[in-house]
């Protein structure tokens, strides 16, 4: 971008006679696409974290599930050979 203005400016000055302001129009046009390019990329990646969180969070919830149901198949047998014991 800054590279983008450098030029801008030394043509403008060096043609300096045929000077319409397309110089100026340039630099603003190329800071406009810049803004949103960044801002394409940050959502991009947004999303991307934002998939990854749930993807963990799923993988989370299975692993709890799996241990709150063998949890309770111990309890269960716990209380099956308690009884028998008794």
């Amino acid at each position: 971008w800054l590279v983008t203005g450098a030029v801008s400016i030394a043509l403008a000055l060096i043609y300096s006679r045929d000077n319409d302001g397309t110089n100026v129009l340039l630099f603003v046009l190329s800071s406009v696409l810049l803004v949103i390019g960044g801002a394409v990329r940050e959502r991009g990646e947004a999303q991307r974290r934002l998939a990854e969180v749930q993807t963990l969070s799923e993988a989370e919830r299975a692993q709890r599930t799996l241990l709150e149901e063998r949890a309770r198949i111990a309890r269960e047998l716990h209380d099956v050979v308690a009884h028998h014991m008794s």
